[in-house]
């Protein structure tokens, strides 16, 4: 069971929403080390991750305490879902958001050194990021991937020096 939501009904009760989640996720780490001379080198590393949450199930706790752990909830057997939202009628009319997701993520870095003295080196950084983020709840790799190449981009570009003083 997870937890998705507190939700007040119109008396101003609350009820504690749980429900079961099947989840899929596919992530990879992808680094690559390539040196040119002893003097110039690339380092990348890229990780996407992509995953899927679809719940089911809804339940509403009605006895925390309960010595059985499946006397402590109530189904919500009466959810209609429109627009989004799920409206449940259990002791009590309540509402709340539909929680499925998908979520897609990549992350990478290059970094070239170049050492143009002994002991001094300029690096050259390339950094790049996109998320993505939808409700449809199930993984479908080719969808959530295209999701996130149309997803806005976070590129940060930057060069550090190191200089050698000998004394």
């Amino acid at each position: 069971m997870q937890y998705v939501e507190e939700a007040a009904d119109a008396a101003g009760t609350p009820h504690y929403v749980f429900a079961r989640i099947d989840q899929n996720t596919v992530s990879m780490t992808l680094r690559v080390n390539w040196t040119f001379s002893p003097r110039l080198s690339l380092q990348a590393y890229a990780q996407p991750f992509v995953a899927a949450g679809r719940y089911r199930d809804f339940k509403d706790v009605t006895d925390s305490g309960a010595a059985r752990f499946e006397d402590r909830f109530d189904p919500l057997a009466n959810l209609q879902l429109m627009d989004g939202v799920f409206t449940a009628m259990n002791g009590g009319t309540f509402s709340f958001g539909r929680p499925d997701f998908n979520f897609a993520q990549v992350r990478s870095n290059v970094v070239m050194r170049w050492e143009y003295r002994p002991g001094s080196s300029i690096f050259a950084i390339w950094s790049h990021g996109q998320t993505a983020v939808t409700d449809s709840g199930t993984l479908r790799l080719g969808r959530d991937l295209g999701d996130l190449g149309r997803a806005d981009a976070e590129d940060i570009v930057m060069v550090k020096a190191n200089y050698w003083i000998g004394l």
